[in-house]
């Protein structure tokens, strides 16, 4: 027979068994799941306090968390309200340096800060099971002279968000309960990308003074295109590149930042090899963006120089010479291949 830590009054309100311990019972108990008797066994001293079915039958353990979640929400998110206390929504927001966002369009990543956002300063109506639209969220909650600016609030034990819920645009708070100690997440007033999944939400970006930037110290490739069709890559500072997009900036066409990891960073092995190779994908991109660029990668014509020079990495078929590949700027023989940006 199930065992419940939690039941319901004769008002309808949450009981935990914990707190009847050494109490003289006057109420009757009822469950979540099947809204039949309980009984509360709460002085034993061969079990912890629980709740038991007066008689014995079949009770979803499933059906009763659920209500028990939707019950123990209401309740406490009621209770802030009344009295006003803070239910808290906590947020990892990005941190995000902007001193080079104007000249290469790219924030520099600085990890995450932690913010606090108090529901009850917004929504101040809760409601259980209200029909929103097309949809019947398990709560929700809205505002008093704006009934279109709501959350749904979902308890999820076997039954996750659909996916046209998920795709509704709607602001939404799924908590996943796996058994009733995780009722606990809901009554400390606080939730947590830990304890609960925030669909809808935009947190913003915590800009953060240029002194605590730690991209001036960290080389990023930078991929150009010329007005000629010329391409270019190279490994720099952030600093340097703005400097060559404001010197150039009437005969750069095309750019592209790319930023690289710590090992890369950390490491010359094979640096020339990834330069190259990152240098033709480049290229593809560029040329797939149907920017105007001419290069010998892109060429029907192209070639390896087996070499291995990599000045002249490109052996043209159709003149029989060794090259580089910006050759194709200044060539009359260029002609793009099919599977070139493939």
């Amino acid at each position: 027979m199930a065992r419940y830590q939690y039941a319901k009054d004769d008002q309808g309100n949450i009981v935990k068994a914990t707190d009847l311990v050494g109490q003289e019972i006057s109420t009757n108990f009822f469950c979540f799941g099947c809204g039949n008797l309980l009984i509360a066994k709460v002085n034993g001293k061969i079990y912890t306090p629980h709740f038991a079915h007066k008689n014995i039958q079949e009770c979803q353990g499933e059906t009763y968390l659920h209500y028990l979640g939707k019950q123990v929400f209401f309740e406490t998110y009621t209770k802030c309200l009344t009295e006003n206390i803070p239910y808290y929504v906590e947020f990892e927001i990005p941190k995000k340096c902007h001193k080079y966002k104007r000249a290469i369009r790219k924030y520099c990543n600085l990890g995450f800060v932690k913010k606090k956002f108090d529901l009850t300063e917004y929504y101040s109506q809760i409601e259980i099971e209200k029909r929103n639209e097309e949809f019947i969220p398990d709560i929700l909650l809205s505002r008093r002279f704006s009934s279109e600016d709501n959350i749904y609030i979902e308890i999820a034990v076997t039954h996750f968000l659909s996916e046209k819920k998920k795709k509704s645009g709607k602001r939404i708070i799924e908590i996943p309960l796996n058994s009733e100690d995780d009722v606990e997440k809901i009554y400390k007033s606080c939730l947590s990308p830990s304890d609960a999944l925030f669909k809808g939400f935009y947190q913003g970006v915590e800009v953060v003074p240029e002194a605590e930037c730690r991209c001036m110290r960290k080389q990023f490739f930078a991929f150009y295109v010329w007005e000629s069709g010329k391409a270019f890559l190279e490994l720099t500072y952030l600093s340097e590149i703005e400097g060559r997009l404001l010197r150039f900036k009437n005969k750069i066409i095309y750019n592209n930042i790319i930023e690289i990891d710590s090992d890369f960073e950390n490491s010359t092995v094979n640096f020339g090899h990834a330069h190259g190779d990152l240098f033709i994908s480049q290229v593809r991109l560029a040329a797939s963006k149907k920017i105007s660029i001419r290069n010998c990668f892109l060429c029907k014509y192209s070639g390896e120089n087996w070499n291995g020079d990599s000045n002249q990495p490109i052996f043209c078929k159709a003149k029989k010479i060794k090259c580089g590949s910006n050759q194709a700027a200044e060539c009359n023989w260029y002609k793009l291949a099919t599977n070139s940006i493939l």
